[in-house]
């Protein structure tokens, strides 16, 4: 028996031995046969899932409806807990869905994007175990299919005037339009814009064509039944009123405004010296009050700069808007000819003094700017 004790001194250390194996054994036990326990623990600890119509106005004027509970239906309930859904407080006629989920977590909502895979996933750190969806037009047809009436839908910003409404029922009177106030959602386009499937593209290129001269943004979506037509408040006054241009020299920028809507601003190259025109050869641009009285094909035209290149081809781009510029218009109180907004043969010219007084861009931006103006378009040339 004398060879199984342990000696005295060995004791101690081999009872912390045995310890730390019973303690081991135990977390292993524990490990193996409860995680499945404590899994099924962690599941019942459902997510919360709030699910809001961020479109009712829209959905209300095609005639569809069920949107959210078709949504709910869709969602497994096993590992989501899915409030009542509500018409969101703020959005009406929301274009986009968006999924919002807690700050860092987007995998771990992977099948509702599943559903919505079109839809915009945002994070919210005040977020925690909790995920809020809410639904789009662009939701209807995944979720509903292609019931509704097929229309041209034009949403405009509610604080649109009357007049607005009526000029638009007017013009598109052929198309049946449906016309629905908007909410603060669309003013996050600055132009119009026409949202339609691919089968729509010839109703799409109609509402264009009747718009005319119009800065439109055209997106085709499957994700819409309908064809929709944006038009936000910073259109609300600018709609039907015409173009007009602000030259400011000392910017070499040409600013092209509708009504008080700024569209766009093109870099331009002005007269080789600074200061307003005084003497005929003075290569200065003119400053004043003018408007384009023509607009010339100049593509076969020539222009001999008197540096000993020769008549170059090309030399004023596609077109030439020639300005009214007599005595009653600019600000010396002088008359000059030939002066005009072109395009170039030297595009590195742009952004720089080097005409003889015209007003030169790149032929790209001068193709771009006449199908805006018109004879009589106001041209205002600032120092």
């Amino acid at each position: 028996m004398d060879i199984w004790r342990i000696p005295r001194k060995y004791r101690r250390v081999f009872k912390i031995r045995l310890t730390l194996l019973i303690l081991a054994l135990l977390f292993i036990f524990i490990i193996v046969f409860f995680k499945p326990i404590l899994s099924t623990f962690n599941l019942s600890k459902k997510i919360t899932v709030e699910i809001y119509n961020g479109c009712s106005d829209f959905c209300r004027a095609i005639n569809v409806d069920r949107v959210t509970e078709k949504l709910s239906s869709k969602i497994n309930g096993s590992r989501f807990r899915i409030l009542e859904s509500k018409n969101h407080p703020e959005y009406r006629t929301k274009l986009k869905t968006e999924i919002i989920v807690p700050q860092g977590k987007k995998e771990d909502f992977k099948e509702i994007k599943f559903i919505l895979p079109f839809a915009l996933v945002k994070e919210d750190k005040d977020l925690s175990n909790k995920v809020k969806i809410i639904l789009g037009i662009d939701s209807i047809k995944s979720l509903i299919g292609q019931k509704g009436e097929k229309r041209i839908i034009f949403i405009v910003n509610k604080r649109g005037d009357k007049n607005l409404k009526e000029r638009i029922l007017k013009d598109f009177i052929e198309l049946n339009p449906i016309i629905i106030s908007g909410d603060s959602s669309i003013d996050e386009y600055r132009f119009i814009n026409i949202f339609f499937p691919k089968d729509r593209i010839k109703q799409a290129k109609e509402v264009k064509r009747i718009f005319g001269k119009e800065e439109i943004k055209e997106r085709m979506d499957d994700n819409y039944n309908n064809v929709i037509v944006v038009i936000p408040s910073t259109y609300n006054n600018a709609l039907y009123n015409d173009y007009s241009i602000v030259i400011k020299k000392s910017e070499f920028k040409l600013y092209l405004y509708k009504g008080e809507l700024l569209v766009k601003a093109y870099s331009i190259a002005i007269g080789k010296n600074p200061g307003d025109k005084e003497r005929v050869g003075d290569y200065r641009t003119p400053e004043g009050d003018f408007y384009i009285n023509s607009i010339e094909d100049s593509r076969s035209w020539v222009h001999d700069f008197g540096d000993g290149k020769g008549p170059i081809p090309g030399a004023y781009g596609p077109w030439f808007l020639r300005l009214y510029t007599g005595a009653d218009r600019t600000k010396s109180g002088k008359t000059w000819e030939g002066i005009g907004i072109h395009g170039t043969h030297d595009p590195k010219s742009i952004g720089k003094m080097a005409t003889e007084g015209c007003i030169r861009l790149k032929n790209e931006d001068i193709i771009e700017l006449k199908e805006k103006v018109k004879i009589g378009t106001p041209v205002k040339i600032e120092p």
